[in-house]
């Protein structure tokens, strides 16, 4: 039986930015598979993913959503959709079991009011900048609200969000004299995912791609992690379609990896050092965090032309000093 070819995955360093901001490489599949795996893992990653948002709001003295806030430079509506903004990170031992969790202010001092202002539950966690403001009080004891969160994925508007309060009224508490508010929710922690597509082996009868991706999340869940559990997603419903569970030897048996084996034995200790560049080519590769041949082999040429440390008399010596230990990059249809 025909195999298919052993697939390499690993994160495209010149491109990342940082470990929520990042870029992946999946190669070589065979011709149209870049294209399925890319929709579906995209698809699955802006809908899928556990995230935390605030779903309720009580403020103090508070009856509905268009009323204006005394001493305050928000109003509102202003005030909740600043709120929701709030990076809140998933923790499955603190949101697990549909746990509602209280986030809570007082005012006691006149003055900008930051993320770190606020009163957090036990292992509640809010990412990045905690100075973000979120309302400036010109007088004490101006505000005081309960904020309600909560985890699960998509978005859920306000009217989703009043049918789960009266589900739930049991475990949603407050003090408080005023309106419980449902406000929308935002749950999804990316931020944007992009694919690309391209063709390692256009001259040959036998295409094969290279699927890149692109990810960006709030900075909650990394990049790769997210990733990850998009996979996760993916596998678990096709599980149920093919009512499957392969073990990693059928897994190995559908893909030649022989040949693949050697070429990692022979580069996997090589390092850009090896190969007979010069200062400026060594360095430019080292800017984009290329140190190993074994990184160098998985670029094409389209990928070596988009670093912009080297430049085009770099690329033909790395190219040709490559060729001279039998590694080919492909140029496709950019020559």
């Amino acid at each position: 039986m025909a195999k298919f070819s052993k697939l390499k995955y690993s994160e495209i360093k010149y491109k990342k930015i940082d470990e929520y901001n990042n870029s992946f490489v999946v190669q070589p599949l065979e011709r149209g598979m870049a294209n399925t795996i890319g929709n579906s893992l995209r698809r699955v990653l802006l809908s899928s993913i556990y995230g935390v948002a605030p779903f309720a709001i009580k403020i103090a003295n508070v009856t509905h959503q268009y009323s204006s806030i005394a001493n305050t430079d928000v109003d509102v509506l202003t005030l909740i959709s600043r709120l929701c903004k709030i990076p809140f990170k998933y923790n499955e031992e603190v949101f697990g079991d549909n746990s509602i969790l209280k986030v809570s202010f007082k005012s006691s001092n006149e003055g900008q009011v930051t993320y770190k202002d606020l009163e957090l539950p036990m292992g509640v966690e809010i990412v990045g900048d905690l100075n973000v403001p979120i309302v400036f009080l010109s007088s004490k004891n101006a505000l005081e609200f309960d904020l309600f969160i909560r985890a699960d994925y998509g978005y859920s508007d306000e009217e989703k969000n009043k049918l789960f309060i009266n589900e739930n009224k049991a475990n949603i508490s407050s003090k408080l004299k005023g309106e419980l508010l449902a406000c929308d929710s935002n749950f999804s922690p990316i931020r944007r995912v992009a694919y690309y597509v391209e063709e390692l082996n256009s001259s040959s009868y036998h295409i094969q791609e290279k699927l890149e991706l692109e990810i960006e999340t709030n900075g909650t869940i990394e990049a790769k992690e997210a990733l990850s559990q998009a996979a996760k997603v993916l596998t678990a419903h096709l599980n149920i379609i093919g009512n499957i569970d392969l073990s990693q030897e059928e897994i190995d048996s559908m893909f030649s990896h022989e040949h693949t084996r050697k070429i990692e034995d022979k580069y996997s200790s090589m390092t850009i050092e090896d190969l007979d560049l010069t200062v400026r080519s060594t360095n430019g590769l080292r800017r984009a965090n290329i140190t190993k041949v074994s990184e160098l082999r998985e670029l094409t040429y389209s990928d070596l032309k988009n670093i912009n440390s080297i430049g085009e008399k770099s690329i033909k010596e790395i190219i040709d000093e490559l060729a001279k230990i039998g590694i080919i990059i492909d140029k496709g249809d950019d020559e």
